[in-house]
């Protein structure tokens, strides 16, 4: 009798916080929280809901605008997906973040190859200026739809694909995304194949510049090339090494010579002479192209000096320099 009272009483107790906690449990097995109406799902819940272990995750139907938000009760301290488990796909309108990472670890990757050659590719890419359309903001409040309309900065994704299609993913409605993080090393490609060029371009201007240096010194002295000889000539090889008078000159603290050496060149020195003969300095040359090398006035004695260019035991050219107090 005594076991039967305690039953009753239990029971009446359950009753009593179904009623009052708003536990619905339908017929078909669905139970709702909340809700004075029957739960249309297996789980129905009217409210926020808290998860909570040592700390807790927060589903908010409170957040700025009405619309629900999943965060965590202390900042920092939520994961979805773990490095083992992955989410396969997130549909997002704008993603606000402090880092992003792409897997790029070697152990994961085979069939590694350097990239081929892809600025011919890359200046076929057109960018472009655009809006999205209403269509693609449905269920957006007003302010939501100006906001999320604001004018972007792309590329139009059936073009890429005509050029880059490894760039190219299609969803399952048809449409084209382009993955532009895996943009980088075909910009990254790119910018290396035109540096080479520029490279190439400035050291013929070097060349030709110290060509035309070494012209008009001559004109000078005796083959009286006018300039617009100069300006006509057609330069097609520098194959000479070639000395430049040291500027400024005169000088009294510091002048610098300017120099050009052929790929040829095995070794190459700079020698000074007083007005005597007498070897007073000597600059050991390493490299081809063009340099150059300082003189400090306080290593000399004021006076004229002789400089000259050596080149694999050969004279190439010797200048004058004046050294003031």
């Amino acid at each position: 009798m005594k076991t039967k009272k305690t039953l009753i009483f239990f029971f009446a107790i359950l009753i009593s916080l179904y009623a009052k906690s708003q536990i619905k449990v339908a017929s078909n097995g669905n139970v709702g929280i909340g809700h004075s109406n029957p739960p249309t799902y297996r789980l129905d819940i009217a409210g926020n809901v808290r998860f909570g272990n040592w700390t807790s995750v927060i589903l908010d139907w409170n957040n700025s605008g009405g619309m629900p938000a999943l965060y965590p009760e202390n900042n920092n301290w939520l994961w979805l997906g773990r490095s083992d488990r992955w989410i396969n796909h997130l549909w997002v309108y704008t993603i606000n973040y402090k880092s992003l990472v792409k897997n790029s670890d070697q152990s994961i990757k085979e069939n590694i190859n350097i990239m081929p050659s892809v600025l011919s590719k890359v200046k076929q890419i057109n960018s472009y200026t655009y809006n999205y359309k209403d269509e693609f903001f449905k269920g957006f409040t007003k302010e939501q739809k100006e906001e999320a309309k604001r004018t972007e900065f792309g590329f139009i994704a059936q073009e890429i694909n005509d050029i880059f299609p490894e760039l190219i993913y299609k969803s399952d409605t048809g449409l084209m995304s382009i993955d532009y993080t895996s943009m980088i090393p075909v910009l990254t490609q790119a910018i290396k194949e035109q540096q080479v060029i520029i490279e190439d371009l400035q050291k013929k201007v070097n060349e030709i510049n110290i060509l035309k240096s070494s012209l008009v010194a001559d004109s000078i002295s005796n083959r009286m090339l006018s300039p617009t000889n100069l300006q006509n000539l057609e330069i097609t090889n520098v194959s000479k090494a070639m000395l430049e008078q040291n500027a400024p000159n005169p000088f009294n603290i510091t002048t610098y010579i300017k120099y050009y050496l052929p790929n040829t060149t095995n070794s190459a020195m700079i020698f000074i002479y007083n007005l005597q003969g007498t070897q007073m300095k000597s600059f050991n040359i390493s490299g081809t192209g063009e340099g150059c090398i300082t003189i400090n006035g306080s290593e000399l004695m004021p006076g004229m000096y002789y400089y000259s260019l050596i080149v694999d035991g050969n004279e190439v050219d010797t200048k004058k320099m004046i050294l003031t107090k």
